[in-house]
């Protein structure tokens, strides 16, 4: 899974964006200016630590997350 930090007003990232679904590859975007309003980030300690990031496409573990791209 790929996850694209960026914000709203980002052509750059909206280009990125479509070349991974052209290539039907795993992706998340997180928009920074929606933290912590409209995103949210948990993390849970016991046995292990889970850690999640919730956007508005649903939860993404961040043990998921393969690459990031940040701009």
């Amino acid at each position: 899974m790929i996850l694209i930090v960026t914000n709203e007003e980002d052509v750059t990232a909206d280009f990125v964006v479509l070349e991974l679904q052209s290539r039907k590859a795993a992706y998340r975007r997180f928009n920074t200016e929606g933290f912590p309003q409209a995103v949210g980030l948990t993390v849970e300690v016991g046995d292990d630590i889970a850690s999640r990031l919730t956007l508005s496409k649903g939860e993404l573990r961040l043990e998921d997350v393969t690459a990031v791209w940040y701009r």
